[in-house]
């Protein structure tokens, strides 16, 4: 029996995704965890059926669905027995992407929206510092605007803190990830495309 929360067209979308991750999912996820990545087929199919935008804004190629939606998705996904690629489609869809859908540009949006929906783009966030671990709360990294940049002087660890990484197949937006990720106190022009580093 459906929980009265999830209205009938939640529990259509529950469906569709228990069968994709019955069917496509779950059988193959020993081989991606073997090889310790999951591949690009993966968000292309995830973007193919509609399950990587359900909350964004029908105007930016997503569901304009509630965030029970999302719920739904995340209850569904973890039947696939992998926490590694149950947890890495909820961190595109849930926790690294809704910072673009709520603080970026309309031009923005209409740049990396339609590809994190199809499952072209996908989103990461990085989050760890020294003496914080990926403990959120106990960052203390801070951007800071200058006239020509922004630029972020505190100690790093291998991998970008605070950071918003948008993977495209583009060479500069994969460069711009990597340079986050080996520079201490990162740097980037006030005049770049995107949104390099947030906080």
């Amino acid at each position: 029996m459906a929980h009265p929360l999830f209205s009938d067209e939640h529990e259509m979308l529950r469906r569709s995704i228990h069968a994709f991750v019955e069917k496509e999912v779950a059988p193959r996820v020993g081989e991606w965890e073997a090889a310790g990545r999951i591949p690009r087929e993966l968000w292309q199919r995830l973007g193919e059926l509609g399950f990587l935008g359900l909350e964004f804004p029908t105007e930016y190629g997503g569901s304009g669905a509630d965030f029970l939606a999302s719920v739904v998705l995340g209850e569904e996904m973890a039947r696939c027995r992998s926490g590694g690629v149950a947890f890495s489609v909820l961190v595109h869809t849930d926790m690294s992407s809704p910072w673009l859908v709520r603080f970026g540009t309309d031009a923005q949006k209409r740049k990396y929206l339609p590809g994190i929906a199809r499952g072209e783009t996908v989103c990461a966030l990085g989050i760890t510092e020294p003496g914080a671990g990926s403990d959120m709360a106990a960052l203390t990294t801070r951007a800071e605007r200058t006239a020509t940049s922004i630029a972020s002087p505190a100690a790093r660890s291998s991998s970008p803190t605070a950071c918003t990484a948008i993977s495209t197949s583009s060479p500069r937006a994969r460069m711009r990830a990597r340079q986050t990720a080996a520079m201490p106190g990162f740097r980037f022009s006030s005049s770049s495309a995107g949104f390099p580093a947030s906080r």
